[in-house]
């Protein structure tokens, strides 16, 4: 608790030193967070394992301490605007040392008008993170980093319809060795159409396509496991604010992955995703959540994984300083493969936070969070719980 006092002190005084000094729509701002975390369970072992066995340490639980600051740009240029951030979080583990990392967050945009009907925009984006523990056991350090960049342009027709493209390309490498199989390198374009009416619903039709490298993978006859793929998307998305208080903002479609060497590996299937949100001017806001979606991995149980979850969370403005949130999920996770291994997963998450905003630009919040997974893989199932007490400040 000392070192979180040492890290909160100055995000206390800094308000202070502020408050009536802020003004909106400054070019530059800056984010600074503090936080101490308890983890009763940080490499999501499951309950029958022997931590000294597992990961060559008893200490399976640690206090993790992390101190952030972020800067903000946000500079308009006319019809253009140019929008960046760079964000570094020190995060320190009291016990299991060797984790010790500082995350980054650096991008820069760009996005305005390029003409009557013509617009464009422009991202990149690079972060730095420690990697969970839920898809590996071990206790070592495994640091990704994710490369962003995306082009795009748009033209309106008429008053309520869009049509719009972007190519986009994306990046992952692992730090450790034994993940390093999972490194890789996507490439892929959409294709769109949006119309919207004065009444707030929306509609659009979305194609995308892109392929899938394993940089450090070599195919040769016999393996079971592909190096490139390409995944083929259609699906149709509709908001429809239904009242004043209530919107349904869902889409639904087919999805396909083509292998480049396994033909029997192919497979394609619905996808969807919908919300139900809920207002009541501001005070009291609830969202149920439902999704099936199919993602690549490379494991040794699939080659893909169906996801089917729910989800529902509720906000409660009790003061105007004052805000509860909670969040329940359950989530179905089917690793489908050509083997005689077979691998289904349930997953229970549960969170509730308290925030406190003692001032317009300072929030204090203390979180509590519950995780659960049921495997039919050996030993891949776990039980965790997390509590968090966190400080943040924006200087404008």
């Amino acid at each position: 608790m000392n070192n979180l006092l040492r890290l909160v002190a100055p995000i206390i005084v800094l308000p202070l030193m502020f408050e009536h000094t802020v003004q909106a729509a400054e070019t530059v701002s800056a984010d600074f967070s503090v936080s101490q975390s308890y983890a009763n369970n940080l490499f999501r072992l499951a309950d029958s394992v022997d931590p000294q066995a597992t990961i060559g340490s008893s200490q399976a639980d640690d206090v993790i301490n992390n101190f952030g600051v972020q800067l903000n740009l946000d500079l308009p240029l006319s019809l253009q605007k140019v929008t960046g951030h760079i964000g570094v979080v020190a995060n320190r583990f009291e016990f299991n040392e060797q984790l010790d990392n500082d995350a980054l967050d650096l991008a820069l945009g760009w996005n305005g008008e390029l003409g009557e009907r013509w617009g464009g925009r422009a991202k990149w984006q690079r972060k730095r993170s420690l990697a969970s523990f839920e898809g590996f056991r071990g206790s070592q350090q495994n640091i990704i980093i994710r490369d962003h960049a995306e082009m795009g342009l748009h033209r309106q027709i008429g008053a309520q319809w869009l049509m719009w493209g972007d190519l986009e390309q994306n990046s992952y490498s692992r730090s450790l060795i034994s993940q390093q199989h999972n490194d890789r390198r996507m490439v892929g374009m959409r294709l769109g159409i949006t119309g919207r009416s004065s009444a707030g619903s929306e509609l659009k039709v979305i194609a995308s396509s892109r392929t899938v490298d394993f940089v450090n993978l070599t195919w040769l006859p016999g393996l079971l496991q592909d190096d490139e793929l390409r995944e083929d998307e259609l699906k149709l998305y509709l908001k429809w604010k239904m009242t004043r208080n209530t919107t349904v903002d869902g889409g639904a479609g087919i999805e396909r992955v083509t292998n480049a060497h396994l033909a029997g590996n192919d497979f394609s299937g619905s996808a969807y995703d919908i919300t139900l949100a809920w207002n009541d001017n501001g005070t009291l806001n609830w969202q149920a959540e439902s999704w099936r979606n199919i993602d690549t991995v490379t494991s040794t149980y699939s080659n893909y994984v169906i996801r089917k979850g729910r989800r529902f969370s509720v906000q409660w403005s009790i003061r105007t300083t004052l805000l509860l949130r909670t969040e329940m999920s359950m989530e179905w996770l089917d690793y489908d493969d050509r083997s005689t291994t077979r691998r289904e997963d349930v997953r229970h998450d549960g969170s509730i936070s308290l925030l406190y905003k003692p001032l317009h630009n300072t929030e204090i919040s203390l979180t509590y969070a519950e995780s659960d997974r049921e495997s039919t893989a050996r030993l891949g199932g776990f039980r965790s719980h997390l509590v968090r007490l966190g400080m943040s400040f924006n200087w404008e």
